[in-house]
């Protein structure tokens, strides 16, 4: 059994796909994507494919990692997200963002535990079979494709703050919008939060943030990139 298999979303290729493939050649790591080639419907599209990859790989892998595709570079190794994560004791973490979107009125009911204490789709990392258990939990079968998923996440986070754990301290998941006075490049060790003190593995450019200067100091070679469609 695999320690780790690294999972995304993709109906078409974007700006920094071929970024994020080649961060994971790096590492000798085939991601898992499905989607190629359908329309992308909205959030829930996105959670609903991520059951269907938690279903395959119930039994084949120990955890699955999902990350948006589109905007995110590793800059670890997934076999490190993997012991990150396996020294939590959590069932399942979701990517923390200082923004609470796009529910503000919601921002109140988060317990406060630092600046990234909000939601953020774009990382979760869970045993395949409590990533299944999550998803039934949110009945993301009952909802359209088009309900945004960071919605449907943080309505029921405020319900039961036990159903999953937010990464706000950046130990594995670091999102850049209104965060990049918060890192430092610190060679051949990564990025550094000087807020919390963490090395995160995957930098996610959320909200439109560029990913030039994190490709250039991580130097992406023009490695041949490794890819698995479902």
């Amino acid at each position: 059994m695999k320690l780790i298999t690294v999972v995304s979303v993709l109906t078409k290729p974007d700006e920094y796909f071929y970024q994020f493939l080649i961060s994971l050649a790096k590492y000798k790591h085939k991601p898992l994507l499905i989607g190629l080639g359908e329309q992308y419907a909205g959030g829930n599209f996105k959670l609903k494919k991520i059951k269907q990859l938690a279903k395959k790989l119930e039994g084949h892998t120990a955890y699955m990692l999902y990350t948006d595709c589109w905007d995110s570079i590793f800059v670890e190794e997934p076999e490190e997200c993997a012991l990150k994560f396996e020294s939590m004791s959590v069932n399942a973490l979701i990517s923390g963002t200082s923004v609470c979107h796009p529910l503000p009125e919601l921002s109140t009911f988060f317990p406060d535990k630092g600046k990234n204490k909000y939601i953020n789709t774009g990382g979760i990392i869970a045993k395949p079979s409590e990533m299944i258990k999550l998803l039934d939990f949110l009945d993301v079968d009952g909802h359209s494709d088009g309900i945004d998923d960071q919605a449907i996440l943080s309505r029921a986070y405020v319900k039961d703050s036990d159903i999953f754990k937010i990464d706000s301290d950046c130990q594995i998941f670091q999102t850049l919008y209104n965060a990049n006075s918060d890192l430092e490049f610190h060679l051949g060790k990564g990025y550094y939060n000087t807020v919390t003190n963490t090395y995160p593995s995957i930098i996610h450019g959320d909200g439109g943030t560029r990913l030039e200067e994190v490709i250039a100091n991580v130097h992406l070679l023009e490695t041949s990139p490794l890819v698995e469609m479902y």
